[in-house]
C-alpha cells in the first residue's frame, strides 16, 4: 500500500514540464528560466521529487550535463499534477 503524498504547485509544474518537454530541455537551468523561479529552489524541488521516486537523474553521454526523467511513479502522478495546476 502506497502512502498518499502531497504535491506542491511547483512540484506539479515540474512533473508536467518533464512529461511534455523534449529531452534536450530537461535540465535544471532550463526549468528555472522557463518557470521564472530561482535556480536553487528548482534544485531543492528536484531533490524532493527524487526522494519520492517520481523522477530520476540521467547523465548525458559525455557526462557533461545532468538531465531529469520521469519514473513509472512519476508518470502516474502527471494526471494529478495537471489537475493541481488547473485549480
Amino acid at each position: 500500500m502506497i502512502k498518499k503524498q502531497l504535491m506542491k504547485k511547483s512540484e506539479a509544474w515540474i512533473l508536467v514540464f518533464l512529461a511534455s518537454a523534449d529531452s534536450i530541455h530537461k535540465y535544471r537551468m532550463y526549468m528555472a528560466t522557463k518557470s521564472g523561479t530561482d535556480y536553487g529552489y528548482v534544485g531543492r524541488i528536484l531533490l524532493q521529487l527524487q526522494a519520492k521516486h517520481w523522477i530520476k537523474r540521467v547523465r548525458s553521454l559525455h557526462k557533461t550535463k545532468v538531465f531529469y526523467e520521469l519514473t513509472q511513479l512519476g508518470n502516474e502522478q502527471v494526471g494529478l499534477a495537471k489537475k493541481k495546476l488547473m485549480s
